[in-house]
């Protein structure tokens, strides 16, 4: 069987390579791979933001008809009803993702080896570019004044 033997380029873009693997893979798991964990704390938080909304929206309501007005808005939306549509777009959205978490687990890690696998194809032409380029610059006979 023959030994497959590589330069010191090729070494060096496997090791950057592995790394880069490393590196996207981590940062996927800690920052955005979809878990049922995360699916609900989200939809916890986007809970949350539609109930402020709306006791922002009945406080203001409350005060307008006390007499109160303030000059400016502080809540996010400014119709009660477009607060729950928005929260029924969100709860619909909700239900589809816990629904579908390993369709979305096997998206998002087909997309990380799709992304590491172009950037390394692309580091490897860059080098075969590069060491083209040099070849040109190298003197092939004698050197002659």
């Amino acid at each position: 069987m023959k030994r497959v033997s590589l330069n010191g380029w090729q070494r060096l873009w496997v090791v950057v390579c592995v790394v880069m693997l490393v590196g996207m893979v981590s940062l996927a798991a800690s920052r955005n791979f979809p878990t049922a964990e995360r699916i609900e704390s989200s939809y916890a938080f986007s809970r949350y933001m539609h109930d402020n909304n709306l006791a922002c929206l009945e406080n203001e309501a409350a005060n307008a008809r006390a007499g109160i007005v303030a000059p400016i808005s502080i809540c996010q939306r400014s119709d009660p009803a477009d607060v729950r549509k928005v929260f029924a777009e969100d709860t619909a959205s909700y239900e589809y993702r816990r629904a579908h978490v390993l369709t979305l687990q096997l998206q998002s890690g087909g997309g990380i080896i799709v992304g590491w696998l172009l950037v390394c194809a692309a580091l490897y032409l860059l080098g075969l570019i590069l060491a083209w380029i040099v070849r040109g610059f190298r003197h092939k006979g004698p050197i002659t004044s």
